[in-house]
C-alpha cells in the first residue's frame, strides 16, 4: 500500500520545460540521469550486492516480459541503474478548483496542458501547495516513484526499488513503459488510464506467467487488484456525490459546506462496512486520508474509464499485446479517442454475435 496512488507519473522531461523550473527541476534530472550505470555492466561484477543483483536481473525480466507479451515498445529503458539516497524520486503537486472539479493545469512544450508539477525538492514542491492554497484552490501533494520521460531519455532503475515487493517493481516498469509506447498529448485522463490498465493487468500476468495460477504470490495479487477496483469505485461514486453537490444552484459557502459533509459521510460509511467492501486489511487506511478535490480529480485521472479498457480486453480475448494494437491503430484519429474505442468494442461484439 505503500504510495499505492502515487506510483507513477509521467513528468520526468516536462521538468526542462519550463522557465526558471528549467533551471532547477531540469538540472536535477540531468544530474540524476547522468549518475545511471549500465546494468549489463554492473550485472558482470562478482562483487555486486546481492539485493542489486536480484533488483537487476528482475528488472530485465520485467522489460522482456512487456516488450514480448504485451506489445511494448523495445528502447533503452530501464538498462541503467541509479543509486539515489532516499525512497522515492521526487513529490508531485496538484491542484482542483475547491467547488468543483476544474483542474488547475500547467503547461508544456510538446505535451500541452497537464495537471501536475513534480519537484525532487520537497521544500520546493511544499512551496508550490502554498501558493494555490492562497489562490483558493484544493491541493494534494504526494510522493512518486518513478516517471517515463517518454523516450526522451533512458528512464533508469532506482536503488530505493530494491525492497520492492515483486508485483509492485512489475506494475511501475509496465506502466512507465506503456507511456513510452504511447502518450496521447493533453489527455492525462487517457493516457494515465491506459497506462494504470497495463500496469495492473501486465503485472498479474507477469505473476501468473512466473508462479501459476495456484500460487500464494498471484493469489495475494489477485486479492489486491479486487480491493483496488472496490476502493475506485468507492472513490467513484464519492466524487459524483460532490458533482451533485456542485451543479446545484446554491452559493458556494454552502456548497463547502455540503461537500465537507458529504466526504464525512463517505468515511463514515467505509469505516463501518469496510468488510463489506474489502476482502484484505490494505485498505483501512483510507478513513484517515485527507480526502479533497484534488486527490479526487487525480485518482479519478488514473481510474475513471478503468471499466473500458477491461472491456476492450475481453473483446480482444484478454490478449494486452492486443489491446496495444487497437491502442496504437487509434493514432491519428481526430476524434474523441474513447469513442474510437467505444465503437471497436461494439464492432467486436456484433462480430462475435454474427459467429454464434
Amino acid at each position: 500500500m505503500k504510495r499505492l496512488f502515487c506510483l507513477v507519473f509521467s513528468i520526468g522531461f516536462l521538468m526542462l520545460l519550463s522557465g526558471c523550473y528549467y533551471l532547477t527541476e531540469g538540472c536535477n534530472l540531468i544530474n540524476l540521469y547522468s549518475s545511471a550505470k549500465d546494468i549489463d555492466t554492473l550485472l558482470q561484477k562478482p562483487d555486486l550486492p546481492k539485493d542489486e543483483r536480484d533488483l537487476l536481473l528482475l528488472v530485465k525480466d520485467i522489460k522482456a516480459f512487456a516488450v514480448r507479451e504485451l506489445g511494448l515498445k523495445d528502447n533503452k529503458n530501464y538498462t541503467t541503474y541509479v543509486q539515489i539516497n532516499r525512497d522515492y524520486l521526487v513529490d508531485v503537486v496538484s491542484a482542483c478548483a475547491a467547488d468543483s472539479f476544474t483542474q488547475y493545469t500547467w503547461n508544456y512544450l510538446l505535451v500541452g496542458n497537464l495537471p501536475y508539477r513534480g519537484y525532487f525538492n520537497p521544500a520546493d514542491a511544499q512551496n508550490e501547495a502554498k501558493r494555490l492554497k492562497e489562490q483558493g484552490y484544493d491541493v494534494y501533494v504526494r510522493q512518486v516513484d518513478a516517471f517515463s520521460t517518454l523516450g526522451f531519455f533512458k528512464d533508469p532503475v532506482f536503488s530505493f526499488m530494491k525492497d520492492y515487493p515483486l508485483y509492485y517493481l512489475a506494475n511501475i516498469i509496465i506502466h512507465e513503459q506503456t507511456h513510452a509506447t504511447f502518450f496521447l498529448n493533453s489527455n492525462v485522463e487517457f493516457s494515465e488510464n491506459l497506462a494504470n490498465f497495463f500496469g495492473n493487468q501486465g503485472a498479474k500476468q507477469y505473476l501468473r506467467e512466473k508462479y501459476g495460477e495456484q500460487s500464494e504470490q498471484y493469489t495475494k495479487t489477485a486479492r489486491f487488484q479486487e480491493d483496488l477496483t472496490s476502493y475506485q469505485l468507492l472513490l467513484k461514486k464519492l466524487r459524483n456525490e460532490l458533482q451533485a453537490v456542485y451543479d446545484k444552484n446554491e452559493q458556494r459557502d454552502l456548497k463547502l459546506a455540503q461537500k465537507a459533509e458529504t466526504i464525512l459521510r463517505w468515511k463514515e460509511d467505509v469505516k463501518a462496512n469496510y468488510d463489506k467492501y474489502f476482502k484484505t486489511p490494505g485498505f483501512k487506511h483510507i478513513t484517515e486520508i485527507d480526502i479533497n478535490n484534488a486527490f479526487l480529480a487525480t485518482n479519478m485521472n488514473y481510474s475513471a474509464r478503468l471499466d473500458l479498457f477491461d472491456e476492450l480486453y475481453r473483446v480482444c480475448g484478454n490478449n494486452l499485446k492486443k489491446v496495444m494494437q487497437v491502442v496504437k491503430d487509434s493514432k491519428g484519429y481526430k476524434g474523441d479517442i474513447y469513442a474510437y474505442l467505444e465503437s471497436y468494442i461494439q464492432n467486436a461484439r456484433n462480430r462475435a454475435h454474427d459467429d454464434q
